[in-house]
């Protein structure tokens, strides 16, 4: 397993971290602490739930299993969506946020997250209150570092910056979504962390197994056989908006066919794309059972040809970019020159 450091934060994080959504709903206790059993072994020290997740029984699971292993893991957790019946029950406010960590710590069995990340922006809370809120939660010692998920550039620039105004905790860990079909946090979310020194930890590298391969004809990548088969992307509306465009399911069977066509694996070459951008630090994956995980553990072992990369930007037709419109004026106008 290769260790990269988290931006700043002195922490050297496993290339490949363990989300564990699955837990206690695809995963029954038993598999999931094969799973687990399995990643230590793999070498992953990055382990990443949510207080939404299956309703905490994702963390329930992870404090049973690591008691007595906390010590070698990098353990993470998240709050933002509703975890309950009240009218305070979500959002980030001070008051839902100090709850949510509390019920977790329990359900982990833990007096401290490595990491604890805001789910998702709040319009609906002040960002100083926020900030004071993380501040609070990092000078108690109930989480070592803070990060948000699901921010856009700006949200973070602006929460950064009240951060630093106020002399509080900053946020020094970002986890968006990055797979070869959705690649917008190459254009501000990617630029704007090597700038600031903030670690970068990605989620969805398999795009719900779109880029597996798996779920296209054997004699037909172009052949996408989705309707027939019970998967994510057929039977949850958050994953069908996501991944059920035609652009999507184009963008991965060209993939897939330029894999077929290669010799390469689609899932360990999905991989290699999530985790070459030299903005990521980790990447999320996560398994149903131990076979599923043996074989993403492969990628350890993946060579990728010259310009492999490369290769795949251009298959795609089109590189991200933030500066696309001043690049266009700089070839046309002279002045810009």
């Amino acid at each position: 397993m290769q260790y990269r450091f988290l931006g700043k934060t002195g922490l050297k994080v496993s290339l490949l971290g363990l989300g564990t959504m699955g837990f206690g709903s695809d995963s029954d206790e038993k598999s999931s602490e094969d799973i687990l059993a399995m990643s230590l072994d793999n070498g992953i020290n990055l382990v990443d739930t949510a207080n939404i997740y299956n309703q905490g029984r994702s963390e329930e699971i992870l404090g049973k299993f690591l008691a007595g292993r906390r010590q070698n893991i990098i353990l993470c957790s998240k709050a933002y969506f509703r975890n309950g019946e009240g009218a305070n029950d979500v959002g980030l406010s001070r008051t839902h946020i100090l709850k949510s960590v509390d019920e977790s710590l329990r359900r982990l069995k833990t007096d401290y997250l490595d990491i604890f990340y805001v789910h998702h922006f709040d319009n609906k809370t002040d960002l100083a209150d926020l900030a004071i809120t993380l501040d609070y939660l990092v000078r108690s010692g109930k989480a070592r570092e803070i990060g948000v998920s699901n921010f856009a550039a700006w949200q973070m620039v602006k929460l950064r910056e009240i951060q630093s105004g106020m002399g509080l905790a900053k946020c020094n860990v970002w986890q968006p979504m990055y797979n070869y079909i959705k690649r917008q946090a190459e254009s501000e979310i990617f630029e704007c962390a090597q700038s600031e020194k903030i670690g970068i930890i990605t989620y969805s590298p398999l795009a719900s197994g779109l880029l597996t391969g798996k779920y296209f004809s054997s004699e037909n990548p172009l052949d996408l056989k989705i309707s027939d088969i019970n998967c994510r992307i057929n039977t949850n509306s958050r994953y069908s908006n996501r991944y059920g465009s035609e652009r999507d399911k184009y963008l991965a069977s060209q993939f897939v066919l330029y894999c077929r066509n290669n010799n390469l694996n689609a899932l360990e070459t999905a991989l290699y794309w999530s985790t070459s951008h030299n903005s990521v630090s980790s990447s999320l994956i996560g398994a149903r059972n131990s076979d599923q995980l043996a074989k993403i553990f492969n990628f350890l072992k993946f060579t990728p040809p010259e310009n492999l990369r490369q290769n795949l930007i251009d298959l795609s037709g089109f590189q991200i970019s933030a500066t696309d419109r001043i690049e266009e004026l700089i070839q046309t106008d002279p002045h810009l020159r």
